[in-house]
């Protein structure tokens, strides 16, 4: 697994993220205290306070998604 930390401040952030983790189409999870979420799920990640940060975790590397994710990167 790989991880990224990752923090989504505003419903747009979110859209574009989700928008983002439908493109790459790879298995990956948001985790923030004892909860995992799925990274595409719309409503799981609108109810999340993502706003402290989360960890990313991702099954596996793309170097065109590190890029990507690194605007939503802390």
């Amino acid at each position: 697994m790989y991880t990224y930390n990752i923090r989504l401040n505003d419903i747009p952030e979110k859209e574009e993220f989700i928008h983002m983790m439908q493109k790459y189409h790879m298995s990956a999870d948001i985790i923030k205290n004892r909860f995992m979420i799925d990274a595409a799920s719309m409503l799981g990640i609108i109810y999340m306070d993502l706003r402290d940060g989360a960890t990313l975790s991702c099954s596996s590397k793309n170097p065109e998604f590190e890029q990507a994710i690194a605007k939503f990167a802390y």
